[in-house]
């Protein structure tokens, strides 16, 4: 009986070994707790418009997720600009302003030439730079860190919104004739023609001969007016030329009075009494 209890015990250490062990090499990996994953950050883009324009164009972007987004780039050629973000942004909505083409190492010609040649304006992706929206901290320090990621198939593409081709229809020219017609004499009777109010044929025949008459006028009336006065200052002078005469005479006559006068006093006095 003694030898039957030692055997149980044994019986049972090893099986409380063994199960030790199973439960050592099968052991459940632990699972993270939901918190954890708060610190994944993940952005939508749903729509961008308008995708084309140039550095005045506001372009809006719908989706989810751009508090995670703290600056927006255009990069074409490996040529990095930035765009402005305005500051009515949303985790839903964002609006910016692309940077001027120059920035990106091309012309408004540039554009113009791809435009006619590949039938589209100079393509640009767009650049996120992973970070905090509320505090402007940028996540990234260089373009080859992870946090800054080029969205695929996400594109602006510059165009010239000023139309730099006359796209008119050119008129049909009717052909010349052939033969010369014998001239036709055309009875036009009355010539008092009435023309539409504030047209443009009212003023080419009507308002602007009448105003070219009144200048006419006008200007014939301050012609005379001048000559007028041309006259009236040649008359005054003449006179004052005769009154300036008439003065140099009375001046003359004054100086022989008193010459006479002193030659008389000292001939009265040196001579009278001899």
């Amino acid at each position: 009986m003694e030898l039957y209890g030692k055997a149980l015990i044994y019986v049972v250490f090893i099986l409380i070994i063994l199960h030790a062990v199973q439960y050592l090499l099968h052991k459940p990996k632990q699972l993270s707790p939901v918190e954890s994953f708060q610190n994944i950050t993940q952005t939508y883009i749903a729509n961008i418009s308008p995708s084309e324009g140039d550095s005045s164009t506001i372009v809006k972007l719908e989706g989810n997720g751009f508090d995670f987004i703290s600056k927006i780039y255009l990069e074409h050629q490996n040529i990095y600009a930035q765009c402005i973000i305005l500051s009515n942004r949303k985790d839903n909505i964002v609006e910016f302003i692309p940077p001027p083409i120059t920035e990106l190492g091309k012309t408004l010609k540039d554009i113009r030439d791809n435009i006619i040649n590949n039938a589209e304006g100079i393509k640009t992706n767009l650049v996120f730079i992973r970070g905090n929206s509320k505090t402007n901290e940028d996540f990234a320090l260089n373009i080859a860190d992870k946090n800054v990621i080029k969205v695929p198939r996400l594109h602006f593409y510059y165009i010239d919104k000023i139309p730099y081709k006359n796209n008119c229809i050119k008129p049909s020219v009717a052909p010349a004739p052939t033969e010369v017609s014998e001239p036709v004499e055309l009875n036009i009777g009355n010539t008092d023609f009435e023309y539409g109010e504030n047209s443009d044929l009212e003023f080419l025949n009507k308002i602007l001969p009448e105003k070219q008459e009144k200048i006419q006028k006008l200007y014939e009336a301050i012609n005379k007016n001048l000559d007028k006065y041309d006259r009236l200052g040649n008359r005054n002078i003449k006179q004052l030329k005769e009154f300036q005469a008439l003065e140099s005479v009375k001046d003359m006559q004054k100086q022989f009075n008193i010459q006479r006068y002193n030659i008389h006093e000292y001939l009265n006095k040196n001579y009278r009494n001899k």
